[in-house]
C-alpha cells in the first residue's frame, strides 16, 4: 500500500503528520468529512473528533455482567434450573439503588477558570458545585417493554441487548420496577416493591417450556424440590486475583525489551523506548520522597507507596518528556502553585462541595464509607504540595501480574502497542 512505509517513517518520527497526511488524503477510500462518508474504516479529522464537537450527552448506567443458568431434569423429566442472580435490597416497599445523580454542564469549567488563570486564589472561590450540575436524565421504557420483577423475558436473536441467544444457548432478561425523585438537582433512583407478593429473585425454579423460549415459565421453588446435581452448585471468587508490581524490570522484561526493539528496529527502521520507567526514577531533587510507605487495606491488600511533589509525579514526567513546549517548568511551577494553594484552603475545613445526600425517601440512609486504608496521612514537611503516588499493590492470595501487553507484527513479530 502507498501509505505503508509513511506511516513507519510517522511512527518513527522521520516525518511529521502533515506530511504523513499529504499521502493519506490522496487515496481513494480517503474521505474529507462526513458529508461524503458511507460505510467502513474512517480516518477522522481532528475537528471531526469529540475533542472539537463533544457529543449533545452521554449514556450512563448501573451494568453488571450476564449470570448463567444451570439446569437439570429431575426422575420425572422436569426442567429446574438454578440461577445466581443478586441479591436485591426488598425489606421495604421502596429502597435505595443510587442517590444523588447529576452530571456537570460547562458551567462547572467555566467557575473554575479565573482560578487557574491565577486571578483568584482558593479561598475566594465559591466551592458549592450543586448550582452546576444538572439531574440525569431517565429514559423511561413503555409498560409492554419493561421486564417486570419475577418475569423472565426471552432475548431472541436480533434483540439489542449484548446477551442474545445463539445456537443451544439461550439468553432470558430478568428485570424488576424503579420509582425516582429528585432532590436538590440530583436524582434518587429506588428500587419499588410496592404491591409486589414476591420480592427479589429466587436461586431455584421450575421451568415449564413451551411451543418456542419466548413461551418458558419459570416458576419459583425451594431448593428441596431440585434435583442434588443441582444443590451442589455454588460460585465463588477467582482463587487467584491479581497483584500489581512495581516498575521495576525483571530480567525476564529485559530479555522481552531487547526483542521488541530487535523487531521495531527491522520493521521501522526507529529505536522504541518500549519498557521505559525512567518517570519513576525516585530522587530528591526530583521532588520524590524515596521512603516507601505500606498501607493495608479492609481486605488485607497491602499498598506501597511513595510521596511526590505533586508537578514531579510520574504523569507529569511522562508529560514533560512527550510534550515539553507545553509542560514546561514555568507551567508545572504555576500548577504545583495551584495545588498547593487549594490543600492550604480547602482540605479540614468547611467546603462544601456537593451536597451530601441524608435523606431517601424521607428516610435516613447510611452511606458506604471508604475503606480507611485509603486514608493516609503525609510525612512532616510534605502537608502542602505533596500526593501519595502507588507503586505496588500486594493481594492475599493474588499472583502477580508480570505479562506486559503488545501487537503483532507481520510475521508474528512482537513490537510495542504504538
Amino acid at each position: 500500500m502507498a501509505t505503508t512505509q509513511p506511516l513507519k517513517d510517522f511512527v518513527a518520527g522521520r516525518i511529521s503528520r502533515d506530511q504523513l497526511m499529504s499521502v493519506v488524503t490522496k487515496q481513494d477510500w480517503y474521505t474529507d468529512g462526513l458529508d461524503e462518508y458511507q460505510s467502513g474504516h474512517y480516518w477522522s479529522r481532528e475537528q471531526d473528533t469529540f475533542g472539537f464537537t463533544p457529543a449533545g450527552r452521554i449514556s450512563i448506567g448501573a451494568e453488571r455482567d450476564n449470570s448463567s443458568v444451570f439446569t437439570a431434569l429431575d426422575e420425572n423429566g422436569d426442567i429446574y434450573a438454578k440461577a445466581f442472580l443478586p441479591n436485591v435490597p426488598s425489606l421495604n416497599n421502596i429502597e435505595p439503588h443510587s442517590l444523588s445523580a447529576r452530571s456537570y454542564g460547562v458551567e462547572a469549567y467555566n467557575h473554575f477558570v479565573d482560578f487557574f488563570n491565577g486571578q483568584i486564589n482558593a479561598n475566594s472561590l465559591a466551592t458549592d458545585l450543586n448550582a452546576f450540575t444538572h439531574p440525569v436524565e431517565l429514559e423511561k421504557w413503555a409498560e409492554t417493554e419493561v421486564t417486570q420483577p419475577g418475569e423472565f423475558k426471552f432475548l431472541g436473536e436480533g434483540d439489542e441487548s449484548e446477551f442474545e441467544s445463539s445456537g443451544d444457548n439461550l439468553a432470558f432478561q430478568a428485570g424488576m420496577t424503579m420509582t425516582t425523585e429528585t432532590v436538590d438537582r440530583g436524582v434518587n433512583l429506588f428500587y419499588d416493591w410496592r404491591n409486589r407478593a414476591e420480592r427479589g429473585f429466587s436461586q431455584y425454579y421450575k421451568v415449564t417450556s413451551g411451543d418456542s423460549p419466548a413461551d418458558y415459565q419459570f416458576l419459583s421453588v425451594s431448593e428441596s424440590a431440585v434435583p442434588e446435581t443441582l444443590k451442589s452448585l455454588s460460585i465463588s471468587n477467582k482463587p487467584n486475583p491479581t497483584s500489581l508490581m512495581p516498575h521495576v524490570k525483571t530480567s525476564a522484561d529485559l530479555e522481552f525489551e531487547a526483542e521488541v526493539r530487535s523487531n521495531t528496529s527491522e520493521l521501522f527502521a526507529a529505536d522504541d523506548d518500549f519498557i521505559d520507567y525512567a518517570c519513576w526514577i525516585c530522587a530528591a531533587e526530583n521532588g520524590c520522597d524515596s521512603t516507601e510507605y505500606m498501607t493495608e487495606m479492609d481486605d488485607g491488600s497491602k499498598v506501597k507507596y511513595r510521596w511526590y511533589r505533586f508537578k514531579d509525579q510520574p504523569t507529569f514526567q511522562n508529560l514533560k518528556a512527550d510534550y515539553p513546549e507545553i509542560y514546561t517548568e514555568a507551567y508545572l511551577s504555576s500548577l504545583q502553585a495551584k495545588v498547593e494553594d487549594i490543600q492550604q484552603n480547602w482540605i479540614n475545613k468547611p467546603t462544601d462541595f456537593l451536597s451530601k445526600p441524608e435523606r431517601a425517601n424521607s428516610n435516613k440512609v447510611n452511606l458506604i464509607e471508604l475503606d480507611h486504608g485509603h486514608i493516609v496521612e503525609p510525612p512532616a514537611g510534605k502537608e502542602s504540595g505533596w500526593v501519595p503516588i502507588v507503586l505496588s499493590v500486594e493481594i492475599p492470595y493474588g499472583r502477580w501480574q508480570s505479562e506486559i501487553n503488545t501487537v503483532e507484527g507481520p510475521n508474528g513479530k512482537r513490537l510495542s502497542g504504538y
